[in-house]
């Protein structure tokens, strides 16, 4: 009699415990809305939405299901997939929530991050730099920015645009390891792009920016005459030192 209620309360207890595996609960927790939104998806449509967003497609997919909602309902939707997926971490997807939602061309490039990382880097680069700007006190005015050059078929875009102190910064932004090397041809064509845009915007700063500063010195000679060339501030680093040096140009230009 004795065994058989020891027996019941070990089985109470295992039903009514809470689970230890403490890999699980993270994963849970990271997946909560970030949005307060009335409307935002429940966890596990976000787990059903990550796995599409990773198939042929299916980033497509998931636009056509959001349509209609709420653009802070997608903003929300699209940041935690990308977490889902281990393209950002939580704490990233709730600071650029913070500051960048309803920001043009926020949900466009989280749309394009959401799905395969390889895929991803340089649109999260250009939200890292638009992230760190907004910390920094400037004001994003626009993330991926269509423009049409006239050099080319069809619209291309301006990455970053931003503001401060009453200065304009359009930002060409390119993603490299520091051993890794842009085609000449790609960064000649980008740099003509920022300087037709400021020739329809003569107030704008025109600058191209490489996430860390690459090994070869003579490819960064090669860089620099290309950009002095034609009137643009080329600036090296992480996201943050880009901010920090696009701040310096505010304060000196």
């Amino acid at each position: 009699m004795l065994s058989k209620r020891i027996f019941l309360v070990i089985l109470v207890l295992f039903l009514f415990s809470p689970p230890t595996n403490s890999y699980v609960g993270p994963i849970i927790k990271s997946l909560y809305a970030i949005s307060k939104h009335a409307d935002v998806l429940p966890d596990k449509e976000i787990i059903r939405l990550a796995i599409l967003a990773r198939k042929p497609g299916g980033v497509q997919k998931i636009g056509k299901i959001l349509a209609g909602s709420p653009s802070e309902v997608i903003e929300d939707t699209y940041l935690r997939i990308a977490v889902k997926n281990g393209v950002i971490d939580r704490a990233t997807a709730e600071g650029m929530f913070l500051r960048l939602s309803g920001t043009r061309g926020f949900s466009s490039n989280l749309r394009k991050i959401m799905g395969a990382p390889p895929h991803s880097f340089g649109f999260l680069n250009e939200l890292l730099i638009a992230d760190n700007a907004a910390k920094k006190g400037f004001k994003v005015v626009e993330i991926g920015k269509k423009f049409n050059d006239g050099l080319r078929r069809s619209d291309t875009d301006i990455d970053v645009v931003l503001e401060k102190s009453g200065k304009v910064f359009a930002i060409e932004a390119k993603s490299r390891s520091a051993s890794g090397k842009i085609n000449m041809d790609a960064v000649r064509a980008d740099m003509d792009t920022l300087v037709k845009y400021k020739e329809q915007n003569s107030s704008v700063i025109p600058v191209f920016t490489i996430t860390n500063l690459p090994n070869d010195q003579q490819y960064i000679r090669m860089l620099q005459k290309e950009a002095d060339k034609r009137g643009i501030q080329l600036i090296f680093g992480s996201q943050q030192s880009q901010v920090e040096q696009i701040d310096m140009l505010a304060e000196l230009l």
